[in-house]
């Protein structure tokens, strides 16, 4: 299935972290009502409270105890101040910090609002009174003990009083301070030279270990850092150990477990017996911090909280990915769509700017606001500014805006005269705003995101694991118990993410009834596209419509399903890098990241909705299924058979593979092993008993090219760094080497195995499969095409710059050679059973066995790829691209 693509060109700046240079890794060198509001006193002792209408408990004095500060990750991670409960959000200072703290009396940060910018290290007083400036310099980073404030500056290390007073150098380098920990009255500290450690007093300097450590922990009187393995060793560097054996990039140790995040999942790993627990969160978790037996974290602009013992988990604060949810709308008949515009030395969610998508495939900015949040509102645009958080309203004809909302907005949704928002600095709760009278009007006093709106109702979330449902007619929601990050509305049917079952699709009834699941894999993104039909008999639209969901099945895979049904329609296998999708007037788009940054567009007719499958004729099996590896970058992708006749798409396997062959009923795949340190294996998976075996286990790391070949319950397999070609059968497990100069294999033939000996220069060469004979075939610069028992057929590369290479055919026995065709493009052939296609003024076929070339499309061709029994042309027509599609018998 082909889709449209629109182009955004962008000028990309290099962003540098200033704190990471020379630091690398060991190895590679409105109005609230008056009872509402919130009146703080410091006391030691407990907390004396009034409760709202919503059963919140609002502090009338602080208990450090019970509250943190941390960077807010809705406010451009200003510093702001929380009760553990999720109430009394209130910015302390406006300077960036990233993770959270125990919140005392003193608040002590640098003073930027930059990411990873060293600056003048400063304190305030934890209502944000009081602020001094404690060092002038710019301090790189710092840490704060029970007595003291360490930090560095200019490749040293200093101590103040937590002050400000006394400054004394701790520790003089020559080299940049990477990272540094205090512990127990430590310094701990690394340099490109190694670790070391020195007292709090600038004494009993010690060299720790040598190497370089980016990144540790100091925990349980034990140094944990990552070096493709997370490693534990004493507080002088002996007693080394592998503590989890993959490669981890953010790990948290607390009492006798260490937490990470791999795929969607937080894991807990006993450190003495290897106990291993999981729970379902989210991806990219990071700043970790424990407090009364929680554990909070970031996870795709949200706080999320877990018990220690992965019990139970919940969003404490955050919006999430909302803006992200909508990332086009419908503007007089214009698609105006968000991207990122990287001229501006900004984070990519306060960069957005506004796109039209244009009848030519390309867009056009419109605007140079950078915008947060948005949508059409008569003929204008709605956006929060993703700078000051204000709610404007563009007129993008004439480029004009207008203040809306002089409030820090969280969400919003507007219906009508009406605009119903969340206030940040009021702890997001939720407020309606009547534009005709200004007046304000206050519905919830919890935090709330997620705002959407279908005919006269409200849906929200809070941090409750609720929906809130309110009729715009009232201003008194009810509520339904669900936990959900991600939703849509079909009438009074809700489709949601459920985060308490692994990220399941299922759908509910507004009133909490009907609850189903609908999928077995979590959802990535869901898109309900109501039907306008009006029913008069109850005042209301018609409850039916067609939901589009993505779930993430290995790669991502679009579905759809009828508001009235149960059964779910395949329709295709999407970007990994899926950001949106959203169909306006019959077409379907989808917003898509990109490597550099910035995002382009994909668009296709609803009704053309239909997968094609992409596969390799010479890898099938005789069961009614079609085999392929869908490629998720240059070496990996997720393994599939799909079944055309009933539209049935399954995951082979659910890890990430290099390459399959099939061979009677088992699917052998190689792929590298789980813990990132690119080792390679071969295993085979059983078609019928769906059971899984090992064949081939390398034990080298950092493999990077890996090739088998299979024949008669036999692997024939070679890798760099071995350089060998080895041969295992499988039934006695013996393996052998049969030669010691392979690099990549070509095909089995007649009782020989050919291969090159080199990736860059690379001789062709052949192998007795018992290893009794071998024989050099060609010079150098020779690659290998096809074989047949009388005859060899190898390019001989004439331009490495060009790819271009000469066809030559080699009698085996008499060792005649004769130039087939001159001038192919070898990165430009497809290889079919006997038949050879390739570019060369137009698309031409060649044919082994006959020598007979014939002509199968005149004219340029661009490109073209082989779709199972099909050729997939890219050519010109006129300023667009155009695909032809050729059967092979043609």
């Amino acid at each position: 299935m082909m889709y449209k693509r629109y182009l955004f060109l962008f000028t990309t700046i290099l962003m540098i972290s200033l704190l990471s240079i020379g630091c690398k890794s060991k190895k590679d060198d409105h109005k609230t009502k008056s009872d509402d509001k919130v009146v703080n006193h410091v006391v030691s002792s407990a907390n004396v409270s009034n409760e709202d209408k919503d059963g919140v408990l609002f502090a009338t004095a602080i208990n450090f105890d019970e509250w943190i500060y941390f960077g807010n990750p809705d406010d451009r991670h200003r510093i702001y101040r929380m009760h553990v409960d999720g109430s009394g959000l209130t910015k302390i200072v406006d300077a960036r910090m990233e993770g959270f703290h125990d919140l005392k009396e003193w608040v002590y940060y640098l003073d930027t609002t930059q990411p990873h910018t060293p600056a003048k290290l400063a304190r305030v007083k934890w209502d944000g009174s009081e602020k001094e400036v404690l060092v002038e310099e710019n301090v790189e980073m710092f840490q704060q003990s029970d007595d003291y404030i360490i930090y560095a500056f200019e490749n040293n290390i200093y101590r103040i009083n937590l002050d400000g007073s006394a400054n004394m150098k701790v520790v003089s380098s020559d080299e940049k301070v990477c990272y540094m920990k205090v512990f127990d009255h430590v310094i701990y500290y690394s340099t490109s030279e190694g670790l070391f450690s020195i007292t709090e007093d600038g004494v009993n300097q010690y060299l720790i270990a040598e190497g370089e450590f980016p990144r540790f922990d100091v925990k349980n009187h034990k140094i944990y850092y990552n070096d493709d393995k997370l490693y534990s060793m004493s507080l002088k560097g002996i007693e080394e150990k592998v503590v989890i054996d993959k490669r981890l990039d953010n790990t948290f140790i607390w009492q006798d477990s260490i937490y990470y995040n791999e795929g969607d999942d937080l894991y807990q790993v006993n450190i003495h017996t290897g106990d291993t627990h999981k729970i379902y969160v989210d991806s990219y978790l990071n700043h970790y911090y424990e407090k009364d037996d929680k554990i909070y974290f970031y996870g795709h602009n949200r706080i999320w909280r877990v018990h220690q013992d992965l019990s139970t988990k919940e969003i404490v604060l955050g919006t999430g990915e909302e803006y992200l949810a909508r990332m086009f709308i419908e503007v007089d008949d214009r698609i105006i769509t968000k991207n990122v515009d990287m001229e501006e030395n900004v984070s990519h969610q306060m960069a957005y700017k506004l796109f039209e998508l244009k009848d030519d495939d390309s867009s056009k900015k419109l605007s140079d606001v950078a915008i947060q949040l948005f949508e059409s509102k008569h003929g204008k645009i709605l956006y929060t500014d993703a700078k000051d958080k204000k709610l404007y309203e563009l007129d993008i004809t004439t480029n004009d805006k207008a203040l809306v909302l002089d409030k820090m907005i969280g969400s919003f949704m507007s219906y009508k005269d009406m605009i119903y928002y969340t206030d940040i600095q009021e702890g997001f709760r939720l407020y309606a705003y009547d534009r005709g009278t200004g007046q304000h009007i206050n519905i919830t006093n919890i935090p709330v995101t997620n705002i959407k709106r279908t005919q006269d109702r409200l849906y929200f979330l809070d941090n409750r694991k609720r929906m809130g449902i309110l009729d715009v007619h009232n201003s008194i929601p009810r509520y339904i118990d669900l936990f959900t990050t991600k939703y849509d509305v079909i009438g009074d049917t809700i489709y949601y993410k459920n985060e308490d079952d692994l990220g399941r699709l299922y759908r509910i009834q507004d009133d909490g009834t009907g609850k189903e699941r609908l999928t077995d894999y979590p959802v990535v993104d869901i898109y309900a596209h109501q039907e306008d039909i009006f029913n008069y008999e109850n005042d209301h639209y018609a409850n039916k419509g067609q939901v589009y969901y993505v779930i993430k099945q290995g790669a991502n895979l679009l579905y759809s399903i009828h508001n009235d049904t149960k059964i779910s329609k395949f329709l295709d296998i999407v970007s990994m890098d899926l950001v949106d999708i959203t169909i306006m007037d019959g077409i379907l788009y989808m917003h898509i990241a990109s490597e550099g940054g910035s995002y382009y567009v994909l668009e296709k007719y609803v009704d053309e909705l239909s997968y094609k499958v992409f596969y390799d004729i010479e890898k099938q099996s005789s069961d009614h299924r079609k085999y392929f590896v869908y490629q998720v970058d240059d070496q990996v992708g997720y393994l599939y058979g799909y079944d055309e006749k009933n539209n049935e798409m399954a995951l082979v396997i659910d890890q990430l593979i290099m390459d399959f062959q099939i061979e009677d009923d088992w699917i052998y795949y190689s792929s590298f092993d789980s813990k990132g340190n690119y080792r390679p294996s071969i295993n085979r998976y059983h078609m019928n008993d769906h059971k899984i075996e090992n064949a081939i286990h390398v034990l080298e790391d950092n493999v990077r090219t890996f090739d088998f070949k299979v024949q008669d319950n036999t692997i024939y397999y070679c890798y760099d760094g071995a350089h060998h070609l080895f041969k295992k059968d499988m039934e006695t497990n013996q393996v052998i080497t049969l030669s010691s100069d392979c690099m990549r294999l070509g095909a089995i033939v007649d009782g020989w195995i050919y291969y090159e000996d080199s990736l860059d220069n690379p001789k062709v060469l052949r192998v007795k499969l018992d290893g009794s004979s071998t024989e050099v075939l060609t010079s150098i610069k020779r690659r290998f095409i096809y074989a047949t028992p009388q005859y060899l057929y190898y390019l001989f590369v004439t331009e490495e710059t060009t790819q271009k290479g000469i066809l030559i055919k080699k009698n085996l026995e008499t060792h005649e050679q004769q130039v087939v065709m001159e001038q192919l493009q070898w990165r430009d052939l497809v290889l079919v059973n006997e038949h050879l296609y390739y570019k060369n003024n137009g698309l031409h076929a060649y044919n082994f066995n006959t020598g007979i070339k014939r002509n199968v499309y005149t004219g340029i061709v661009d490109d073209f790829t082989l779709h199972g029994q099909e050729l997939h042309l890219s050519i010109q027509d006129g300023e667009k691209n155009k695909t032809v599609t050729i059967p092979l018998d043609q």
